[in-house]
């Protein structure tokens, strides 16, 4: 349905089911696919500029999305960004000379019009960090991570 997505990491369908969002992690962003109504068939972009990496995304059925951003952006990576070739080459390095991601939690609530309307954060990471995934259940947020040895669970207001 979608060509050309730069590392397309997490999907949530909205509360209609008439759209479907998709990560693009080292864009920094967040494309919106129509599947119904009258843009069915076209994409637009969501949300741009994010301020971290996105890696999962979840509806909660009630019209909120919960974004789960696995770092904070990197002034090294923001100054390559737009030079696609640069990326490529260093992807293609092994991974102990890629800059290392900085220890924080962060976690985005947006609505279905791409505002964000309420942000966690754990500037020091030391409760939790690089978060790869944020699920809304029974009047709480549960959030993973691949590199933390728990389970996040914070009690939503």
């Amino acid at each position: 349905m979608l060509d050309d997505l730069y590392f397309a990491n997490g999907v949530a369908l909205s509360q209609n089911q008439d759209f479907v969002l998709i990560n693009e992690t080292y864009r920094y962003r967040i494309i919106r696919y129509w599947l119904k109504g009258p843009r069915a068939g076209t994409q637009e972009i969501f949300m741009d500029n994010l301020p971290g990496f996105p890696d999962n995304i979840s509806g909660n059925q009630k019209g909120t999305f919960w974004l789960a951003l696995f770092t904070v952006r990197n002034k090294i990576l923001d100054a390559i960004h737009p030079h696609p070739f640069l990326k490529a080459q260093l992807a293609k390095l092994p991974r102990a000379v890629w800059p290392s991601p900085k220890p924080y939690g962060l976690v985005l609530a947006l609505n279905q019009q791409g505002e964000i309307t309420q942000s966690l954060h754990d500037p020091t990471g030391r409760h939790l960090q690089e978060i790869t995934s944020a699920r809304q259940y029974g009047g709480y947020l549960y959030l993973g991570s691949l590199h933390n040895d728990r389970i996040g669970k914070y009690k939503l207001p």
